[in-house]
């Protein structure tokens, strides 16, 4: 893991527009290299513009921008509602609008996962979370090729009433940006 803590929003910004330009070019190739696949992690106090960053760089790479803020989520919002599904002798999942967003999408797409440090442990957020960023799946739906994760934190000296994240989670991230 790599931790660049000097870093201006320009110079984060400018990060994360190469990684999506990286993308673009396939010499980032999520879909066909998982193991090789980290996702961006954007760690700072609340309000010096993490959002803001990821917001500037969809819109210059003219990307779809899928926010999904974590730290008001519980496991259905993140996993789906299960539900029998008696024509096939299964559990099923209903997925709500954000999901549904996730796996419908057909061009270009960040999902930002936000609020990260704030996602329940113990409800099945961060299970969640890890299926899509380990799998590139969930409940078995894949999902599709041209969506492209990105989490954001506060750090822990910020981070009042959160549980933090997972160690197998910051397993999976890029880079530690903090500012």
């Amino acid at each position: 893991m790599t931790y660049l803590n000097t870093m201006t929003m320009r110079n984060v910004t400018e990060f994360i527009i190469q990684w999506m330009k990286a993308i673009v070019a396939g010499l980032i190739n999520a879909p066909n290299n998982l193991d090789g696949y980290l996702v961006p992690l954007l760690i700072g106090a609340p309000g010096i513009g993490k959002t803001a960053i990821i917001r500037i760089a969809a819109k210059l790479m003219t990307w779809d921008l899928l926010l999904i803020h974590l730290g008001t989520a519980d496991g259905g919002d993140v996993q789906g509602l299960p539900f029998p599904d008696p024509e096939n002798e299964r559990i099923a999942y209903l997925m709500g609008d954000q999901l549904n967003a996730i796996f419908s999408a057909t061009k270009m797409t960040l999902c930002f996962f936000d609020d990260v440090h704030g996602a329940d442990r113990h409800n099945g957020v961060q299970a969640g979370l890890m299926q899509f960023l380990h799998a590139r799946e969930l409940n078995g739906r894949k999902v599709p090729d041209c969506v492209h994760f990105i989490l954001a934190a506060n750090g822990r000296e910020h981070s009042s009433g959160g549980q933090g994240m997972n160690g197998p989670l910051k397993e999976r991230c890029l880079h530690h940006l903090r500012r």
